[in-house]
């Protein structure tokens, strides 16, 4: 069971699990479709928050507990002055550029195309996903203790990268998918499994992925503190919102600073994961030399995952041109080439998931990128070029048939096809 904002809800939903009230009342069944008159009922009620789910007393004494997160915002805010000053000085003797120090994880990853991917091999991976947005709803809640976090983001930390290293695309895949009912949970644990895979292809260690996936996994936490109206604004934000919405850095370092167990790393990352290396980022303007080389992966991957999101102010855009987009950021000098390429080599030019069309008029989904041969990916052949559905997709590694390229990306297809039913071979 799941408590969920009530903001996060809107008429002619459909829900697959049931939604209660705090009294434990069934408001809404599993499959039926949310009424605009019963949508204004909940609104105009005392309700704060309501219940997805199948109905679980310890689960919901737990969060009776109460949320925390106005609380914490109204002391990170009386703090952000002090932070600044710490941590302005703190950044005087931080090693921003750690250097590989132990075996490179790539080594142990399987980067094999599989025949097949069984459903059970699938399931366990999203189980695992999901597992991570909970953790984080749950640190953003306190409902695990703050004793408890660091021991448990790094346990979290290290099943990522074992299965990162059991099924790397697979992963790839799982960082794009949307499946959480708040953007919060979702976007923080999608960003961490994409750092972790581009941190790996920089050629960095087990510890040092774990490192980035836990900071990835926390650098947004602040958002929590932002009001609903301003992140669900539906048009551009006035100064006043937006300045609101750039505390979330040290709101973010305020928090982690409550949990044991937690690098300065995170702090640093949090607060710098919205600088850009050409000083035009926030808070601090901080340019690329006094940016953490971590926080550039994770800024990559943080710009990615929001572009490819759908916001209450815009549609999300596809993966291709979302990489399109960072490309061409990147040649201004928002973005560190390098951290580009590690994106590049984890998803491709043609992100993996992307629906494309051949030069020899095949069509098919990207399922792997090829190191960095960024605009050769590997293609699941799904249409001959008759226009035939094949029935049984055949796999194509287009670094070695130099003669056929990718004609142009099939963003309609990807609009009609869920990302993991799809994810052929």
């Amino acid at each position: 069971m799941r408590r969920i904002p009530l903001s996060n809800l809107s008429p002619g939903m459909v829900l697959s699990k049931p939604l209660h009230n705090k009294s434990k009342k069934l408001l809404l069944a599993p499959g039926k479709k949310l009424t605009l008159p019963m949508f204004n009922t909940l609104r105009n009620s005392d309700e704060e928050f309501v219940f997805l789910g199948k109905w679980n007393e310890q689960d919901a004494q737990r969060y009776g507990q109460g949320n925390r997160v106005k609380n914490l915002r109204n002391e990170a805010d009386k703090l952000i002055v002090s932070l600044r000053q710490e941590y302005d000085e703190r950044l005087k003797d931080m090693d921003l550029s750690p250097a590989p120090s132990g075996p490179a994880l790539m080594r142990e990853m399987n980067l094999a195309i599989p025949e097949e991917r069984s459903s059970e091999h699938i399931n366990d991976f999203m189980i695992l996903k999901d597992e991570g947005e909970q953790f984080v709803e749950d640190m953003v809640n306190g409902w695990v203790h703050d004793d408890e976090v660091g021991q448990s983001v790094y346990a979290l930390t290290e099943k990522f990268s074992n299965a990162m290293c059991k099924d790397p695309n697979l992963l790839s895949v799982l960082s794009q998918a949307k499946n959480s009912d708040t953007y919060l949970f979702g976007h923080s644990v999608n960003v961490s499994l994409l750092s972790m895979r581009m941190g790996a292809t920089l050629g960095h260690d087990k510890m040092q992925i774990m490192d980035i996936g836990a900071a990835a996994m926390m650098q947004d936490l602040g958002m929590a503190m932002v009001p609903d109206e301003v992140l669900n604004k539906p048009d551009r934000l006035d100064k006043i919102e937006m300045l609101d919405v750039q505390k979330h850095t040290y709101r973010s370092v305020y928090m982690i600073e409550r949990f044991q167990g937690i690098p300065l790393l995170s702090r640093f990352l949090a607060l710098q994961c919205h600088e850009r290396i050409n000083g035009s980022g926030y808070p601090r303007k901080r340019p690329g030399t006094l940016i953490h080389r971590f926080t550039k992966i994770v800024s990559v991957a943080d710009v990615y995952e929001s572009l490819i999101s759908d916001r209450p102010w815009r549609a999300g855009l596809s993966p291709y041109r979302a990489m399109e987009q960072l490309i061409q950021w990147t040649s201004k000098g928002d973005y560190e080439s390098d951290a580009i390429r590690s994106l590049l080599y984890t998803l491709s030019l043609y992100p993996i998931g992307t629906y494309v069309e051949l030069s020899n008029g095949e069509k098919g989904r990207v399922i792997s990128a090829n190191g960095v041969a960024y605009d050769r990916p590997v293609i699941a052949v799904t249409i001959d070029a008759s226009g035939a559905r094949l029935n049984e997709p055949h796999i194509l590694n287009l670094k070695d048939q130099p003669e056929i390229k990718v004609a142009k990306v099939l963003e309609d297809w990807a609009k009609e096809m869920d990302t993991m039913t799809a994810f052929a071979a």
